[in-house]
């Protein structure tokens, strides 16, 4: 399965849960596709989640909560270009390459999963290989957010400052947006990923027979999809 977060080792962290989807397709039928490997059908639905139609309902299987590691390297040019590509990202549960053709360097970012006790930690992202001065600059004119408007247009949603009431910034205007924009639609924010929260409040455009107050199947899919 060629989907997001892919590997050569397993398939898609999305897809690989997928065991049932309702489509209606271009001609407006309503079809049921059941997960199966060699079905042309089920492999193009589930590489490309929603490329045979609108996905109404989906049956997933719920898989116990982990952690994951992530590590990145910084690799010259030739190293991946001349290099064995294949044997960079098959060890791991996924993997990728980052070029950056102007400076003639690779990002080389992996993850895979760890014991949950293998640390204290609730989470980890190295997405970027920043010098320590690096990082004290970029978190200094994130934190000045906090005072001066004109700095607010290079924060986002999820950054927390370390100054203030350490309040992301914006926060209560995305929580109101994710709020009406699950009541107005069948959807659910990217931003907000799939938190118990939003699943809670758009569990009546999941399935309407639901109750909100009956979700402890809804709950636990938090964990599974990212």
């Amino acid at each position: 399965m060629g989907a997001q977060r892919s590997s050569i080792r397993v398939y898609s962290m999305v897809a690989a849960g997928a065991l049932e989807m309702d489509v209606v397709d271009g001609h407006v039928k309503l079809m049921r596709l059941v997960r199966d490997d060699g079905d042309d059908e089920w492999l193009a639905a589930s590489t490309s989640l929603g490329l045979p139609g609108v996905i109404v309902r989906m049956k997933f299987n719920i898989y116990p909560d982990s952690k994951v590691y992530a590590h990145q390297k910084t690799l010259e040019e030739k190293d991946v270009l001349d290099g064995d590509i294949y044997d960079m990202i098959a060890p791991y549960v996924t993997a990728n390459l980052w070029w950056w053709p102007c400076k003639r360097r690779f990002h080389h970012r992996y993850y895979d999963v760890v014991p949950t006790n293998a640390s204290a930690r609730e989470g980890f992202q190295n997405t970027f290989s920043v010098t320590d001065l690096e990082e004290t600059a970029a978190r200094t004119l994130l934190d000045s957010g906090r005072y001066l408007a004109t700095s607010n247009v290079l924060d986002f949603p999820s950054f927390r400052p370390k100054v203030g009431d350490h309040t992301r910034f914006n926060e209560p205007f995305y929580h109101n947006l994710a709020m009406v924009l699950v009541d107005e639609f069948p959807c659910r924010p990217h931003w907000t990923k799939n938190t118990s929260e939003v699943f809670a409040h758009a569990v009546k455009n999941i399935d309407p027979r639901r109750k909100p107050a009956n979700l402890p199947l809804i709950q636990k899919l938090g964990f599974f999809v990212r």
